[in-house]
């Protein structure tokens, strides 16, 4: 088990763990998503748990890349929107 590096990876593993009631722990960069026990509908409900964490990807990033740090590597941190200023 190689344990996650990066701050999108720790995201994604405390997702995972969520979904698939696991602990944390058990969840390495190498892991697979559907190996784990994925599927359809809970790549679904991960892309909308990552959304509440303002983090951007879709089910199809899921399907084409299912192990953890290869997934974290296309996901993305959404900016909050800031006003323009000198407008109005």
């Amino acid at each position: 088990l190689l344990p996650v590096e990066t701050d999108m990876e720790r995201v994604l593993s405390r997702a995972w763990s969520d979904i698939f009631s696991m602990d944390v722990t058990q969840i390495g960069r190498n892991a697979s998503f559907f190996e784990l026990g994925g599927n359809s509908i809970s790549a679904i409900y991960l892309i909308e748990k990552l959304r509440k964490e303002r983090i951007s990807s879709s089910v199809s990033t899921v399907f084409e890349n299912p192990v953890l740090k290869y997934m974290a590597l296309l996901c993305q941190k959404i900016e909050p929107k800031t006003p323009e200023s000198g407008r109005g």
